[in-house]
């Protein structure tokens, strides 16, 4: 869609830039153990930091970030604290060995 073939730091703000302009929505672009920056339709550029302190295996963790903005969003918090709780539950499932969850506990946990 943005006619690259990887998304990296050197293009990362340009690309996310450019797909919430030509979306008119709000661009997520997750980055591994940097983060994630949020590109907003209104409100210009923020960045999550990871949480990630050991790292046992990253299976399942970008299905984590999608599906918990979505839920954390449609339950009514903004985009930057959506990706907020997303980042928490993140870190709980990369976390633990293999394709894991995360529940409400161990994300208050981290709070």
């Amino acid at each position: 869609m943005v006619g690259v073939d990887e998304i990296t730091d050197a293009n990362c703000d340009e690309i996310g830039k450019r797909l919430s302009i030509e979306l008119n929505s709000n661009v997520i672009i997750t980055r591994g153990k940097k983060g994630m920056k949020a590109y907003m339709k209104d409100d210009g550029t923020f960045e999550v930091p990871t949480k990630a302190e050991e790292v046992f295996d990253v299976t399942g963790a970008g299905d984590t970030v999608i599906s918990t903005v979505a839920l954390a969003y449609a339950s009514g918090a903004d985009v930057l604290e959506s990706c907020q709780i997303a980042n928490l539950a993140a870190h709980v499932v990369i976390s633990k060995f293999g394709t894991e969850t995360s529940t409400v506990d161990e994300i208050s946990k981290l709070l």
